[in-house]
Parts: structure tokens; sequence; C-alpha cells
């Protein structure tokens, strides 16, 4: 919920911030300010980005003194375009001045002659004159004209042939460089019209017509379509699309040199020194006016500076950068102001969820984050692809939401405050009460005591990996300096000291881990008994009936939770139970919820001939002993990185228990014959039928080994323990069955579950697969029932049925939880007298008859135990074996 309220937070803003830039509001001193600082954020993208290409063909040519600036500028272009035969002479011509046709008349009449030369010039004329000058009809050739294209209705301007008069000319073009262009909001100029307007007529401006004549391009291959782009079909028959606003101005690239863009890229001269000057040297002019052939000229005066960085930015660098985009092809793409908007909308809400329901000091984090994370993007959208993506208006809408969720979303903090001002208010003795039991571990104290010891256990395994590899690395410079005589006593010397440090480190976490074993071992089973099943979770329960483990009773879900904690962590398990009880399903469950669930995996069987099970878990060397005729790596090195299944570890011999231990504690393993540790990180998981803590007594089983494997022991009950159990997993198998052997059965009748709960289930889970499955078989097809007679055991092991048809009615609703339970009134004392009936007798087999610790387990006197035993009829003797 919190979220969803950011996430409108950051819309609101968003929405503000971008009817502010985009919208109708200008706030007098601050819409001003913030498009100027939209502005510089553009220009540092250009001025810190990947440079456009250069066109060798732009040359530029500075004037310094403009003094006699017409004479000057007739002398050039006599010089590279009339005289020397022409040799010299450029493509086209761009003078950044404008003259007046009365006065300058040898630079017209030059210009004329050279018939490549673009400049704006004014001229005397009769106001009343209606026919066009027969000196001027060439000045701009052509015009665009509004055309329907197409069905859709859409309209596009079409190039045509047009003679235009001399004083309309005089209204729309006064120089090369400033033609119908208006500074933005700094006072800086980034954009060039392609076309002027005139009297509701669009007209070619003369940058553009310069970049037609040098890329030979008619002015009927040219399409304008306002505000999206200018199409021009090229020689090859390809098209070019230039992007340009609704005012046909297209947005320029500049190109740069330097570090920080002092120097013009493009190849410049000084009018004066380097033409001018040298008239008198024809060898050395001829070389600099053959620099002009076939090339774009622009002359004009000013600074060279490449970026528009001020005001003051030269406009002959301006044309010079707008020609190159035309003929580099390299455009900048400006978005619709509607994806402006639609992106800073998203920013917004983008923003909002994140920062919903964060404290304030990582609020404030992921706000610096995301806004260099978003700087980033745009500055990336701008060097790959060329697209201009807004700026200041994302951020500001991203610290607004920052700023409104800090204020707005204070769930957290009045909490807290609100708790600091009752503890401020409490006595002080309540207080010291609440401060000693957060100290105490979340859940009971068992489980508190078992998720230290597994935090101690990764520490160990991780020291252990650490102790390994200082040790191979001191055993290679040991061999280093045997072979070679180098002198590496003081490096040794510090390993040494380091592996002595570790090994007492890990000396003390053995001790600890010791301990803490100890004491879960030695607290009361109650405690451990008291997990909190309904902690389990719903996903863990699938996964369960996924394997057709079926929980209900308290020792399962048990099962489930400790299982669900272990998903995060790779340290050993023991699984016990007896035989059927589904061990190596629930080995395989650990392994699908643990992170290791895509590697690999093997199960091994811990019985037969143990040096043949040694040398398949460990490996050899090729020659190690009699037969060994080649290398073998060994399961352990072969599941590196997975989980090793060892069924029935209790049957392992002593030796190997301790090259096991070994390799688990070291995470590496040593083959039979080598004198190399090879690194091996395997998870274990141990099943057994057999009490190992007996078999340790005995002296059959190392302890430490025991104490490894142990910090999580599962314990499965047998299924005669769990009856509650059987409706689900009868069930269960029914539906399995059903498709497996094409049966229709869809109810099984209280009858049948009433004889499979007598039934004391020697074979456990996998008897009771067995026997279900026998009797789907005999089902008659299209039978929807599976009826009693159907049932035959293995062994006639009973427990004794229930007689009263009401109380059997009443228990298996009680344990089926697809059944509607029944009304609590009726037999309620006979129902509470047999659930007793059952706890008492679960206690009675899990202590061997011994009265005194049953009682002890139940949390009862041994005296209240005893007369509920009388009570019950029941006879602990009958339970000694």
């Amino acid at each position: 919920m919190k979220r969803l309220f950011a996430c409108l937070l950051g819309m609101i803003c968003a929405s503000v911030v971008a009817f502010v830039f985009y919208g109708k509001l200008n706030i007098p001193t601050v819409s001003p300010l913030l498009r100027r600082l939209e502005l510089r954020t553009f220009d540092y993208r250009m001025r810190y980005g990947i440079s456009p290409a250069i066109s060798p063909a732009i040359k530029i040519v500075l004037v310094d003194d403009v003094n006699n600036l017409s004479t000057k500028l007739a002398t050039f272009i006599r010089l590279v375009s009339i005289e020397n035969n022409s040799q010299f002479k450029p493509k086209v011509i761009g003078l950044n001045y404008r003259f007046d046709a009365a006065v300058n008349d040898e630079l017209v009449s030059i210009a004329s002659a050279a018939n490549n030369v673009y400049y704006g010039y004014s001229f005397v004329f009769d106001p009343q004159q209606t026919t066009p000058e027969p000196e001027n009809q060439d000045i701009l050739p052509f015009r665009l004209e509004l055309t329907d294209i197409g069905e859709t209705g859409q309209q596009v301007f079409e190039a045509q042939r047009v003679e235009l008069p001399a004083y309309k000319y005089l209204t729309t073009a006064r120089s090369i460089g400033f033609v119908n262009t208006l500074p933005d909001t700094d006072g800086v100029f980034r954009r060039i019209p392609l076309f002027l307007t005139y009297q509701n007529h669009w007209y070619g401006s003369l940058p553009l017509l310069m970049a037609m004549d040098y890329l030979k391009i008619e002015s009927v291959d040219i399409t304008f379509y306002p505000g999206q782009y200018i199409e021009v079909a090229k020689e090859d028959g390809g098209f070019t699309k230039i992007p340009v606003n609704k005012y046909g101005e297209m947005l320029i690239d500049f190109a740069t040199t330097g570090p920080h863009g002092e120097q013009s890229p493009y190849q410049t001269f000084l009018m004066e020194q380097d033409i001018l000057a040298k008239m008198d040297d024809p060898a050395a002019l001829s070389e600099v006016l053959a620099s002009f052939k076939d090339a774009i000229v622009l002359v004009g005066s000013g600074g060279n500076q490449p970026v528009p960085v001020s005001d003051s930015y030269p406009l002959t660098g301006l044309l010079a950068n707008f020609i190159n985009n035309i003929l580099t092809e390299h455009f900048l793409v400006e978005l619709h102001s509607g994806i402006l908007i639609g992106i800073v909308l998203l920013i917004g809400a983008l923003a909002g969820l994140i920062l919903g329901t964060r404290r304030f000091l990582s609020k404030f984090m992921l706000t610096v984050f995301f806004c260099l994370l978003y700087g980033g993007i745009a500055y990336g959208a701008y060097v790959e692809f060329h697209v201009i993506l807004p700026m200041l208006s994302p951020v500001l809408a991203i610290v607004l939401t920052f700023v409104a969720t800090s204020l707005l979303i204070r769930q957290t903090h009045r909490t807290t405050h609100q708790d600091r001002f009752t503890d401020e208010r409490r006595p002080k003795v309540e207080i010291k009460e609440k401060k000693r039991k957060s100290t105490k571990p979340e859940g009971n104290e068992v489980d508190g005591l078992e998720r230290t010891l597994t935090e101690i256990r990764e520490d160990l395994d991780r020291k252990s990996y650490r102790l390994r590899s200082k040790i191979e690395e001191l055993r290679l410079i040991q061999e280093e300096m045997d072979a070679h005589h180098h002198d590496h006593s003081g490096q040794v010397a510090s390993l040494q000291k380091e592996i002595r440090a570790r090994e007492i480190e890990i000396k003390g976490l053995l001790a600890k881990e010791e301990e803490l074993s100890r004491q879960i071992e030695n607290h009361p089973s109650q405690d451990n008994e008291g997990f909190m099943y309904k902690d389990a979770s719903e996903k863990m329960m699938r996964i369960f009936e996924k394997h057709g483990i079926i929980a209900r009773s308290q020792a399962l879900l048990q099962a489930i939770y400790r299982i669900e904690k272990l998903s995060k962590s790779s340290i050993a398990v023991l699984i016990q139970g007896e035989r059927g009880t589904g061990k190596n399903e629930l080995a395989d469950i650990i392994r699908e919820v643990s992170t290791r669930h895509n590697r690999p995996v093997l199960h091994v069987i811990c019985d037969g001939d143990m040096d043949m099970l040694e040398d398949d878990l460990f490996g050899h060397r090729k020659g190690a002993f009699p037969g060994a005729d080649d290398h073998r790596i060994g399961l352990l090195r072969k599941v590196d990185g997975g989980t090793l299944v060892l069924e029935e570890i209790g049957n392992l011999s002593l030796e190997i228990q301790t090259r096991l231990l070994q390799a688990a504690r070291g995470k590496a393993v040593r083959p039979l014959g080598e004198d190399v540790l090879y690194p091996s990180d395997v998870r274990m998981i141990a099943t057994t039928t057999k009490d190992l803590r007996e078999l340790v007594a005995q002296g059959k089983f190392r302890e430490d080994l025991y104490r490894y494997f142990s910090v999580y022991p599962i314990i499965l009950p047998p299924l005669r323990e769990r009856k509650e159990d059987i409706p689900g997993l009868v069930a269960h198998f029914v539906k399995v069955f059903n498709r497996t052997h094409s049966k229709a059965v869809e109810r099984v009748p209280d009858e049948t579950i009433n004889l499979l709960i007598q039934y004391d289930w020697p074979g456990n889970v996998q008897e009771l697969e067995t026997v279900i499955e026998r009797a789907m078989i005999e089902v008659p097809t299209g039978e929807m029932t599976l009826s009693e007679h159907l049932i035959r055991f293995d062994s006639h092991v009973f427990t004794g049925g229930i007689g009263d048809p009401g109380m059997l009615n009443y228990l298996i609703a009680l344990l089926d939880e697809d059944r509607e339970l029944p009304a609590y009134q009726p037999l309620r004392e006979k129902v509470l007298s047999e659930i007793q009936r059952v706890y008492c007798t679960r206690l009675l087999r899990r202590h061997h008859g011994d009265v005194k610790n049953a009682a002890v387990d139940a949390g009862l006197k041994a005296e209240t135990f005893k007369k509920m035993l009388t009570e019950l009829q029941i006879d602990p003797e009958n339970y000694r074996y």
C-alpha cells in the first residue's frame, strides 16, 4: 500500500515538473532559469561526448581586419575561382557578410562571374515594382508548397522551382549564418533553419543550398515533413532523413578537439597572413590555394571556438558544423514533447516505487543513485544513438518525489517516535525487562542455539578453506626453494605464523561448536518439539506434496520448518528415520530449495566393500595400487560445487569417516597415492536408519563427524507415529495411480481409512504406497470407490480399530483437511480421550516405556502422568523394547 501511494505521489510530482517545463505555465523567475539549466546540460553532453566525424571538404577562412573587406573578398574569389585557369576553384564559397549592391559593385560582379558564391546583399528598389529584376532571378532557386500525399490526408511540403523578386528576398535573408535564426533562451545559437518562411511559404536557406550544391542534390529531391524530418533523395537511390522541429530548424552537433574543445577541428586559414601576404610568392600561394579545390569554403570573422558555450560563438563556426552534419549524415534527434512528458511521468512513478518504504538515509542514497543512473542513461543515449533525452526535468521529478515521500510517508518514523515516547513514560523495570527479552533469540531457545551453531559452522568452513590454501601456498614455496635454492625465508616465516594463528582460531571455533551441540542435546525435549509449525510456508508445503510427502503431523511440519531455514545455507544435514519414511525424497527436496539446485548431485549407498567405496569417493592416482591402470578423480571431485547424498552413513568404516571429515572440513580431497590436495566444495547430506549417538557411544562412529552432520538433524517419524497423515497420503497416491493405471477412483470410504489407520505400518510410507497401488490395480474399471475389501497387508500388525462409527467419522474428519469439520459437542469427551491415548502411547513408544522420561517430555509430573495412564488403561510395560 505504501509503495502504491508513493507511486501516486511520484506521478503527481512528475506532472508538476512536466507542466512547468512543457506546459503553458511560465513562472517569471523560475521558468527561464530552468530552461537555461536544461540547455547547459545539453552543452556539457556535447562538450564531453564523442565528437562527430569531420568532413575534409570544409575549409574556414577568417578575416582579422574588416577594413577594405569588399576588396579583400573580391581578391580572394578571383584567386581561387577565376584566375589560374580555375584550377583551385572550390565547389561552393560562402561569405558570412551582407553587402549593398550599389556600393560593392566590384564584389557583386566578381561573385556573379565565379558562379559559386553565396552571400547576402541589399538592393535599391522601387516599392511599387511588381516584376523581378533580371539579375536577381537565380538568388533563391526554389520554394516549398503544401501537398497532400496518400489516402491518409497527410500533408507535406515538396520543392517547386520559382522566381522570387529581390524585395521579397531582402525580408527573408540577411546573411548566411543568421537566416531567420533565433537564439535559445541563454543567448546561444544551437539551431539553423533549413528553410525560411515568408508570406506562408517556405524557402530553402542559403546554408542548405551550399550543402546541396556540394552534394549535387536537386531541389525536387527534397521533401519536408514539419516537426519530423527532411527527406533527401540521393544519387544512389537511398534517402537521408534530417530531423527538424516544426519550424524547419536542425539541431547542430558540434565537432570539437582537445579536452575542452579549445581548437577548431576544421582546416582554418587567415585571410591576411596565409593568403594576401603570399601574393608575391606564387609557389607558396599555390600551395595554400590548392587546399580549396573542390571544397566548401566559408569566409567570416571572429574566433575559432567550435562549441557553443557562450553567446559570443562565431557564426562561421556555427555554419561549418551545420554543413558538416549534413555531409557526414550525423544528426541529433529531439523527441516530441509528448514523449518527453511521458519520460518524466515514468521516472516519477519509478522513483515513487523505489522510495516508497525506505528509511530517510537509504531514501536519500537511492535518490542520488537514481539521479546518477538516469544521467548516465541520458549521456549514453546521446553518445550511442544521438538521441537528446531531457536531463533536468526527470532529475527534478526524482528530487521532488524524494521530498514528498519523506514528508508524507512517515509511518516508520511515527511508530519509532511513539515507541520512544512510550518507553520514556514506562517504569525503568519494564524497560529493562523489554531489553532483556530483546536479547533472546527469536523463536524458542533451541532455535536460537541452532542458528548460532549454523553461523559458527559456516565461519568454520570458510576459515578451514583459507587455512588449506595457506598450507598449499607454503608447500609450493618450499618446493621452489628446494628446486632453485631461492631465499624465501621471510615469506615462509610469515606464512607459518599465519597458519598457526588460523589453527588456533579454528580450534576455538571447534570448541564453540561442540559446546553448542551439547547444549542443544541436553536441552529439554519439549522445547525442541515446540517449533512453530505454522511458520512453514505454503511454498514449502507445495514442494513437499510434489514429492509425495504429505505433512499434517507436528514432526513433519518441524522438518519443513528446518529445511526452509536451511535453504540459503550449505551446511551438512543429517536425516534420520526408519526405512520407507522418505529420507531420499527429503534429501532431494533439500537440494531443490538450496542455492545449489542447478549444480550436480549424486547419491552414494554406503554399504558393501569399504575399500571400493573409498576409491569411489576419493579417487586414486595411476599406479597407486595393483590394478590402478588409470587416474580416477573420485565422486567428491566429480560433484564439486554440487550435492553429495550419503545413504546409510552409519555403515562407513572409521577410516573412510576420518577421510570424509578431512575432506568436509578442509574443502579438499587427497586421492590415494597423491600428495596434493584438490579443492572440492561439496554440500553433504547424510541419511541413516541407525542411531548414530549409540554408534558413537560404541566407538563405531566418529563423534566429530557426527557433530559435523548434526547441526540441524532432521528426524522423520515412522508412519505409525503420524497416522494423521494417512488420509492425505492415501488421497495423493490415489491421484497418482489413477493416472498410472487409468482408473477413476474419486472416493475412499471411512471404513477403508479406518482399516489403514489400524495397521501399524512396519514398512512406513513405502509400504502404504505399495498397498494402495495393489488395491488400485484390483479396482474394477469404472469403479469410483476404493473399497475396504481390496486392501491387503504384508503382515498382520494392528493396533486395534475404532469400533464406534461416530468416533471414526469424527477422527477422520479431523485428520482429513478436505472434509468439513464436525460439530464440537457430540462425542467431545470420547475424542479428547482418544487424543490423550494416542499422545501417551506415542510418548511411551519414544522413551521405550520409561514413564519418568515420558512425563518430563510431556511437561507433567510423574504422578500426574501415571494417573492419566491408569485412567486410559495403558500399560507402560507393553512399550518396553
